[in-house]
């Protein structure tokens, strides 16, 4: 008396499904790990290019503040105050006798430390998106 599972058609379904899903489970596998690839790929292009961005507009708010003709007391204070830190050697009536160069000195500090930041993420773009990028930052820098 022979059983259903010893019929050599049955032992063939069996392998043959067995066999079907472990190759449907190896596809689903790979392209898990395919999106997943491009999900990390897409993640770390979006931080360049938003630090990027975000870098450019801090270079472009220092620019406009270097150029605005106003000066505030309290940007004076705080140019007098720098002043004593980096210049010890002058003297406190040469400082505050006429803090507008120290005004513009720390203006012109914040747009080179603006640029400094806009050239690292720059960098940071070009391993990801090649030369490309540095020929399109040329009409901007």
């Amino acid at each position: 008396m022979n059983s259903f599972i010893d019929q050599p058609w049955y032992q063939f379904g069996k392998d043959f499904i067995t066999a079907a899903l472990s190759v449907w489970g190896l596809v689903i596998a790979t392209k898990g790990l395919v999106t997943w690839r491009k999900q990390i790929r897409g993640t770390k292009e979006f931080d360049a290019g938003y630090n990027l961005h975000y870098a450019l507009l801090k270079l472009r708010t220092s620019i406009r503040h270097v150029r605005s003709p106003v000066i505030w007391p309290s940007e004076s204070y705080k140019a007098i105050q720098y002043s004593r830190a980096k210049y010890p050697h002058k003297t406190e009536a040469e400082i505050e006798k006429n803090s507008q160069p120290y005004v513009y000195e720390m203006r012109w500090e914040e747009i080179s430390n603006a640029l400094t930041e806009v050239e690292s993420h720059l960098l940071a773009a070009e391993v990801l998106w090649g030369k490309e990028i540095l020929s399109l930052m040329q009409r901007v820098v």
